[in-house]
């Protein structure tokens, strides 16, 4: 490296030049909020059969294998969620079980006047979206059926299971009460049978938000020590449990394509792992608060293995979600019965169920780490391929979560691009609909995390997911103004998976115009990981620790910058690097001191690499 020279700052338009006082700015003071939408309608609804049914009293007296003593229904209440499990009928093939609940004792009679909550078939229990391939066979990643209680057993086979979220209108609009629950049997073609001994109640409940179940610590799974796993089981009303459920032609699951019925199955319950480091990761002792660290995996027909062989190394928590069926990051229909094998229709929403669940999972640790607190300022998240797309998107969005991001070899398009072959348009359209469509965005998060972005729900989906469309104020919809988080991206020439004509080459145009905090690289690589490759260079990992060792905090004024004169302006044919030549001193590094970022004035100290060089850029 060559001796820096400073970058002064002159209205708008940063020059390189000999190391001198950095000068000031008046600081622009912020625009007004934008205005939060109305909340979700229940999503549940349209995946409930509400066909008309004869009730008949019959007892349930049958054995069932697992379950000891009478055959009943059992529920227990547990951080703003119902737990209800039942005996299932042993002597039946094909039957369902319909959920109710009520505020007053449920008998036969009263039956219609009771919430219906959900009909499901035999096997609720099971844990569909737990499921690895594994030579063309379904193995459960971390548990095959339901766990309810904090490191307990599985729920035996022959005991059907229901979850149900509260909310103050199962209480006439209050937050807590006393609830009863039912639960029926329809054979075959036949009618529904009621019984007393499957009524639970009087049941104290409230409403809060849900904590996750951790289901072990350190299982046999080459894990090591700080191993922490989880289920989550989400709100079934503002979920579709539909589009993880099997399917006739999903064979993520490994599942049989000849099984006849999947019209009952639903599927809300998701596995994450968690690593807390060790004190021989943190040089002899934790500290308190920790770091965060979000590893989004790529694309691989389900056939995720053992979290174990993505840890990184470091001093912080390290967070696996798994993006079972490939959503990319973003998520699925909000109405669409995914089990029938039938086209997303119009008039359908796609709404942030993954992105959601993610947030979900940061969310609650912040609320409920395993070991020391979590630090807000350093929270930080990559990913390669899929899992760079889903980065790159969480960067244009989450600014007010995340400290710095990196995303590998990201696909930025998912339409088609004429003269090149692609998957993506065929897969995405499985789960957003046909691109003609471009169906409405729905967008909500955890802890009012996505309040700034509620002015862009009714958005397109596929213009929503043009990553590209971000950092071009001429797209729609027009998001120059909108703050992002500080990332690092890659792209191969010869990549044969994420194709560099359509993919790589066209996001830097907009990239390079565009006053952000970001740098990135062009290699002759195929579809490979970069490690972490063309940070920043204030945000460059320190002896193989990214982010400066984990040190770049979130709530830190950074440049944005465009044009800088030492990038090349045109569209990349071969390798080259971006903003990989201007350093500035931050409060992690600070060589001239930390920035200051007050009402009235903006200063900070830059320097060059190797030349001279000029950009734009704004505070």
């Amino acid at each position: 490296m060559k001796p820096f020279t400073r970058l002064i700052l002159t209205a708008a338009l940063f020059v390189l030049a000999a190391c001198g006082r950095s000068t000031s700015l008046p600081n622009p003071q912020p625009g007004p909020s934008p205005t939060r939408t109305a909340g979700q309608q229940d999503i549940f609804l349209p995946f409930m059969n509400q066909s008309e049914y004869k009730t008949a009293t019959v007892p349930m007296a049958y054995p069932a294998p697992g379950v000891p003593g009478k055959p009943r229904a059992a529920a227990f209440h547990r951080s703003g969620q119902t737990f209800i499990t039942w005996t299932e009928r042993s002597d039946l093939n094909g039957e369902v079980y319909r959920v109710y609940r009520s505020n007053n004792l449920i008998n036969r009679n009263g039956l219609d006047r009771a919430q219906f909550l959900a009909q499901v078939g035999k096997n609720s229990a099971r844990v569909w979206a737990n499921y690895r391939v594994e030579e063309g066979v379904g193995t459960p990643r971390l548990a095959e059926r339901m766990i309810l209680e904090d490191n307990g057993a599985q729920i035996p086979d022959g005991t059907g299971a229901l979850v149900w979220t509260l909310a103050p209108e199962d209480f006439g609009g209050a937050a807590s009460g006393a609830g009863y629950y039912a639960v029926t049997v329809t054979p075959p073609g036949g009618q529904e049978v009621f019984s007393s001994d499957y009524v639970v109640g009087p049941l104290e409940e409230a409403v809060t938000d849900p904590e996750p179940v951790e289901i072990t610590r350190s299982p046999g799974i080459k894990a090591g020590p700080g191993g922490h796993f989880f289920l989550q089981y989400m709100d079934l009303r503002h979920w579709n449990p539909t589009f993880h459920a099997p399917n006739a032609t999903n064979q993520f699951f490994g599942i049989d394509p000849e099984r006849e019925d999947f019209s009952n199955d639903l599927a809300y319950t998701y596995d994450y792992s968690i690593f807390e480091p060790t004190p021989e990761l943190c040089g002899g002792e934790v500290p308190d608060p920790l770091p965060v660290m979000i590893f989004l995996h790529g694309a691989r027909n389900n056939r995720y293995g053992a979290p174990s062989k993505y840890i990184y190394p470091h001093c912080a928590y390290g967070v696996y979600p798994i993006d079972e069926s490939e959503t990319w990051y973003f998520g699925f229909a909000r109405a669409h019965d995914f089990r029938t094998n039938t086209p997303v229709e119009p008039g359908d929403v796609i709404e942030n169920f993954t992105e959601r669940r993610v947030l979900r999972i940061l969310a609650d640790l912040m609320r409920k780490p395993p070991g020391p607190a979590v630090d807000p300022q350093r929270v930080y998240l990559f990913g390669h391929s899929m899992g760079g797309t889903g980065s790159l998107a969480f960067a244009q969005r989450y600014p007010n979560i995340f400290a710095a991001i990196y995303s590998g070899q990201p696909v930025t398009y998912f339409e088609a691009t004429p003269g090149i072959q692609e998957p993506w348009p065929e897969l995405l359209a499985m789960r957003w609909g046909a691109q003609a469509l471009n169906l409405p965005i729905a967008i909500s998060a955890p802890n009012g995390w996505a309040d700034h972005l509620q002015k862009y729900n009714g958005v397109g989906v596929y213009d929503w997911e043009d990553l590209r469309a971000a950092f071009n104020p001429a797209a729609k919809p027009d998001r120059g103004g909108d703050e992002m988080v500080p990332f690092g991206i890659d792209h191969g020439t010869i990549d044969d998976a994420v194709l560099f004509p359509s993919q790589g080459q066209p996001v830097y145009p907009p990239l390079l115009a565009s006053p952000r905090a970001w740098a990135g690289g062009i290699t002759e690589a195929e579809h490979e990981w970069s490690n972490f490759g063309f940070p920043l260079p204030a945000m460059a990992s320190v002896e193989d620790v990214p982010f400066w060792g984990l040190r770049v905090i979130r709530d830190e004024t950074v440049p944005g910058l465009s044009l800088l004169s030492s990038n090349n302006p045109e569209p990349p044919t071969e390798p080259v690097t971006y903003n990989q030549t201007i350093l500035w001193s931050p409060s992690w590094n600070a060589w001239d001191g930390a920035p200051v970022d007050e009402p009235g004035e903006w200063r900070m100290s830059f320097c060059a690499i190797d030349a001279e060089a000029v950009a734009d850029g704004s505070p």
